[in-house]
């Protein structure tokens, strides 16, 4: 494999088994993440996403850990409840013990939840946190909040639904609008294949997970406007996107090696981007 692949792959799926379209039961998700562990392609898998009401069902199903703690990302229930959250994740560890390891906690939240002491609570607690935001919120208000705090942003880029698909523009402007905040953030939901892909469930436009990190580090690194973001996104020909051992090009747009990072997106499925990746021969 490439070496631009392996860094902007490395870690970053966030297995999501639990919810849908895969919505497994809590025990079929344990044993689906085991096997990925234990596979040969465990160096791309990322935390285990719980909710923080299954905590306490997860715990005694973790298996002793292979060589660390299972990382999980649990998925609070609300900004104000943070505290009664946090009691669920301790309780989580004392049965847990060195099987697993909340990392992260992510949660819903708009402006009126992101008080100056909300966010110090949630940055105090020593995990990494993510802001869902809300679409077609404004998007300069959503994030300000968020800028000079150890605190990320989130998005959805998918559900059961056609109209949960966010259009090529949204996403653009969601990525240029925290590249030029300097907030990181992650995306979740619908983010299966590598390029766009119809989705048969909904016939909505399924977003690229390499469409998405591409247009993401380029933006970052060339201060790209929404429109060339757009374009990166609306991308469908694999051809386009050049994944070298020196760097990554598209079209007349490149970066080095050492410009490349990856950022956390949760699927539900890991199998289905290996998969996809294979058949376009990204994958040896």
């Amino acid at each position: 494999m490439v070496e631009s692949l392996r860094v902007i792959l490395e870690g970053n799926i966030d297995y999501a088994g639990l919810f849908p379209p895969a919505a497994l039961p809590l025990e079929e998700a344990v044993a689906e993440y085991t096997q990925l562990l234990e596979g040969p392609h465990a160096w791309m898998v990322g935390p285990f996403v719980c909710p923080v009401a299954w905590l306490t069902d997860l715990a005694p199903l973790l298996l002793p850990a292979l060589d660390q703690p299972w990382a999980i990302s649990a998925l609070g229930t609300s900004i104000e409840g943070f505290r009664q959250d946090m009691s669920l994740i301790e309780r989580f560890h004392d049965v847990a013990g060195e099987r697993g390891e909340v990392m992260g906690y992510e949660v819903k939240g708009t402006l009126a939840d992101m008080s100056g002491s909300a966010l110090r609570r949630l940055e105090e607690s020593g995990l990494d946190v993510y802001i869902e935001i809300p679409w077609r919120s404004e998007l300069a208000d959503s994030l300000a909040p968020l800028v000079d705090t150890s605190i990320g942003a989130k998005a959805r880029t998918g559900g059961l639904e056609a109209s949960m698909f966010p259009s090529n523009e949204e996403v653009a402007a969601f990525i240029h609008e925290c590249c030029s905040l300097d907030v990181h953030f992650k995306l979740t939901a619908g983010l299966h294949h590598p390029f766009p892909t119809k989705d048969p469930a909904t016939g909505a436009r399924m977003h690229g997970f390499l469409n998405v990190q591409v247009a993401s580090i380029l933006a970052n690194s060339l201060d790209l406007s929404r429109a060339e973001l757009t374009s990166i996104l609306a991308a469908d020909d694999p051809k386009a996107f050049q994944f070298q051992d020196r760097g990554i090009r598209f079209g007349d747009w490149d970066v080095s090696l050492d410009e490349l990072f990856g950022f956390h997106w949760g699927s539900c499925s890991v199998q289905e981007p290996i998969d996809d990746l294979t058949a376009a021969t990204l994958f040896p």
